[in-house]
């Protein structure tokens, strides 16, 4: 009898093991899992009357592909947000129809997918049993599974970096010039959603170089690395950058509102969220058109998008270098936040 049991338990964990050993497996499961939670979560928000109920970029995102598909591609003026989200749910909408909250399915979906790569990549660094643990909670995770019912990026800005950072690990691995092209992709996209998210491309150069070592060839390395994904990065902001050239003539790489957001983090009144500086209203279309106006009215002439974020940053900076101290409890306070259990609301409050 003893020796029954050791041999079922052997089987139990020889199953296991094998199971383990299937990347597609865990993945799928993960997959299933985090769907599945997504979609309970639609069908109950659907009963509520939120999930109609647009507020700050949801709003304008909604807006902004309207306006899309009745005026066309270009827009007047460079981008002031990032472009991907309005152009998806334009093209969302044109083959569909203006119906938001089908977009809300196909966010379930790709989270789902999100998570399972988040799954497959803890995998490739720790082993099975602690990807699918990463995997588990992520499809779990409240804010992720909010952010499937609503208008805004965050889903694919979640699904973006988890390609990237699988296809990073997998161009390690690997070290085909095709990968290192795909993660650049990969990263690239997921720019188009978040401009902040372009520091993952030098990142992921430099810890390509540290894992071949000192003794790999420079030039190697440039063209069998570096070269493509830089290549794969600038493929999907290219076509940005041309658009807001041709609408303000002035070379703005995606949008221009990062100086603006730089100074709402880095100025007398910040508080360490997202606490708007006196005069500039939070709703995102005002954002725009009063930010360059307090910009151009202190610089006493007419500004270029790229002046308008450059002139917010410097007014960032200088604090900095004007009260370091507090700009060290700033930092301090926002790292506080960030591990905090509580997730400070920006469009919707969990």
């Amino acid at each position: 009898m003893k020796g029954t049991g050791s041999s079922g338990e052997e089987r139990t964990e020889g199953g296991a093991a094998a199971w383990f050993a299937r990347p597609w497996a865990p993945a799928a499961a993960v997959f299933l899992l985090a769907l599945a939670v997504r979609c309970l979560f639609l069908v109950q928000w659907a009963q509520l009357p939120y999930i109609d109920a647009f507020r700050a970029d949801a709003w304008v995102h909604d807006k902004w592909a309207l306006e899309i598909l009745e005026n066309g591609l270009i827009r007047r003026t460079a981008f002031y947000q990032s472009p991907f989200y309005p152009y998806f749910l334009a093209l969302f909408y044109k083959v569909f129809g203006h119906h938001p909250q089908a977009v809300f399915w196909l966010q379930a979906a790709a989270d789902s997918a999100g998570c399972a790569l988040i799954m497959s990549a803890a995998r490739r660094c720790f082993g099975g049993r602690a990807g699918l643990l990463a995997g588990i909670a992520a499809a779990l995770y409240r804010p992720f599974i909010f952010s499937t019912g609503l208008l805004t990026k965050e889903t694919f800005v979640v699904f973006g970096t988890a390609l990237f950072a699988w296809l990073a690990l997998r161009a390690d691995e690997r070290g085909l010039r095709k990968d290192f092209f795909f993660c650049g992709v990969a990263a690239g996209w997921t720019v188009l959603s978040r401009s902040n998210m372009l520091l993952l491309a030098p990142a992921a150069l430099f810890w390509f170089r540290l894992r071949r070592g000192p003794g790999k060839s420079a030039r190697g390395f440039l063209t069998g690395a570096a070269l493509p994904l830089l290549f794969g990065v600038l493929l999907p902001i290219l076509p940005v950058t041309a658009h807001n050239y041709i609408a303000s003539r002035d070379l703005v790489l995606v949008n221009y509102t990062g100086g603006f957001t730089f100074f709402i983090g880095n100025n007398p009144e910040s508080d360490g969220t997202a606490n708007f500086p006196a005069g500039i209203s939070s709703d995102p279309l005002l954002e725009e058109s009063q930010s360059a106006g307090l910009a151009r009215r202190a610089c006493g002439r007419k500004l270029k998008p790229s002046e308008v974020s450059r002139y917010w940053l410097r007014r960032g900076l200088g604090f900095i270098a004007a009260h370091p101290v507090k700009w060290l409890e700033l930092t301090a306070l926002r790292f506080w936040f960030f591990w905090s259990w509580y997730e400070i609301p920006d469009n919707y409050d969990l």
